[in-house]
């Protein structure tokens, strides 16, 4: 090569090095320029109603540098400072005051929660705090702001003859038993949320008398957060026990458990105890059982009376009638579809008058007995009626002016003027609305006389077969 020829080539790689190793330090350096601001994901980061000392679920706050140069954030606090309600932790580190640098066009995560301390209020409070901001002189700020509720606390208590009123919720941990002779009474609008490890156990009796609209009685979870709305799983149910008789729940929903209710069961495994002597009874009236991770409701050799209910989107059955028992279903909607928290793989019913304890070698039967009326069986599989029948006890079941979704024959004696395999036409059903549409051949073709509906609306002339009767 050329002396002239290798010195510009030298000179040229001197330059490409020199310019290389000049952007390599580029984002090592720091802007100073006053008019260098940072940028947030919210102006304000905002948690729903979180119960007094149950810290809250985890937000995120995702902070920007969209400078080309690092940024140095000389200051993040809390506005409260130590003594704020919120807790953040930026880089794993949790703290209420920190100093930071963020590389030229790169983001940072700050996680913020909050608990609330105890007030005895009944009504919900807000507490509002800042996350402060200082950057080369500007001052900069994120709202933050949560509403915290007082409550009525138990933990693993046994109850005996209590009223609860609807002054603030009541927030159950480590399971609760109503003891036998003992009655719960719940009155309307009242709140009851447990958490993940808590069964409410009914030796006694429990009785649930909500009214309509907001006077609804409700049971779930703890989480109040939107992600958790409609998440299966959240609490363990309600399990009435042997033995507890005359359990009422009028205009009550049960959503987000494992079982919704799980009637018959016992301390025991050995099926021989189990006898129509102490089994269980429960009536409900204006009951919704939604989004439960296993079924809805887990019978074992017990009584159910439903008038106007509605159960829909569970993992397992609808409804299971493990051993026998006496059940009668009037108009009632048994819905699913699946969701995108629950898959739908067994039919909405199951009846069956025999069960088995492989452990034991015990095999025991029970006579069944089953009215469905003007009800509706809907759902995604081709079969949503399941019966496992043994010759050594009764099984006696009736569907009589119901749309059934089976491939079933539907012989006279146990399905009485029934609509099959046809559409009820929901309003929308993947909004949970089951209200009927003009053209639903459910309209008028029921039969009997119920005065009101799931709603409370009023039914009028030849009623609608399901849950909620069409309203012009």
């Amino acid at each position: 090569m050329h002396l002239r020829t290798l010195s510009a080539f030298i000179v040229s790689v001197a330059l490409l090095l020199a310019l290389g190793l000049n952007t390599g330090c580029r984002k090592d350096v720091l802007t100073t320029d006053s008019g260098a601001k940072l940028r947030f994901s919210v102006d304000t980061l905002t948690f729903d109603t979180v119960f007094t000392t149950i810290a809250s679920t985890t937000l995120p706050l995702k902070i920007f540098n969209d400078n080309k140069n690092k940024i140095k954030v000389s200051s993040i606090e809390l506005g409260s400072g130590a003594s704020s309600k919120f807790r953040i932790n930026v880089d794993g580190i949790p703290g209420d005051a920190y100093e930071v640098e963020i590389e030229g066009k790169d983001s940072l995560y700050i996680f913020v929660e909050v608990t609330v301390d105890p007030n005895n209020a009944n009504n919900p409070l807000i507490f509002i705090d800042s996350l402060n901001f200082l950057t080369n002189g500007n001052k900069q700020k994120v709202v933050l702001a949560a509403w915290g509720q007082d409550a009525h606390f138990y933990n693993g208590q046994v109850i005996c003859n209590e009223t609860w009123v609807n002054d603030k919720p009541y927030v159950i941990f480590n399971s609760m038993l109503i003891d036998a002779g003992c009655e719960l009474i719940i009155d309307p609008g009242v709140q009851i949320h447990l958490s993940d490890n808590s069964f409410l156990y009914v030796r006694g009796k429990i009785t649930a008398n909500g009214g309509c609209g907001t006077d609804t009685v409700s049971f779930r979870g703890l989480r109040l957060e939107e992600f958790y709305d409609d998440l299966p799983g959240q609490w363990p149910g309600i399990f009435i026990l042997r033995g507890s008789q005359n359990n009422s729940f009028t205009n009550v929903e049960i959503k987000n458990s494992t079982f919704g209710l799980n009637l018959g069961a016992d301390t025991t495994d050995n099926l021989a105890s189990f006898t129509t002597s102490n089994k269980s009874s429960v009536t409900l009236d204006k009951v919704i059982i939604k989004n439960a991770l296993s079924t809805g409701i887990y019978s074992t050799l017990s009584d159910v009376t439903a008038t106007n209910c509605l159960f829909y989107n569970t993992t397992d059955n609808l409804l299971t009638m493990g051993l026998g028992g006496t059940y009668v279903f009037t108009n009632c909607n048994f819905i699913n579809y699946g969701s995108v928290t629950t898959s739908h793989d067994k039919p909405n019913i199951l009846m069956s008058n025999v069960a088995t304890n492989e452990a034991r070698g015990q095999t025991v039967f029970a006579d069944l007995n089953a009215t469905f009326k003007n009800c509706i069986v809907d759902g995604s599989l081709d079969e949503e009626i399941q019966i496992e029948q043994a010759d050594e006890a009764a099984f006696i079941y009736r569907f009589e002016n119901c749309l059934v979704k089976t491939e079933r024959t539907t012989t006279p004696d146990s399905f009485i003027n029934v609509l099959v395999n046809v559409s009820p036409q929901f309003k929308n059903r993947g909004e949970d609305d089951f209200t009927l549409l003009p053209g639903s051949p459910c309209i008028d073709a029921g039969s009997g006389f119920i005065f009101d509906d799931l709603e409370c609306l009023p039914r009028s002339g030849t009623i609608d077969i399901g849950a909620l009767e069409y309203q012009p």
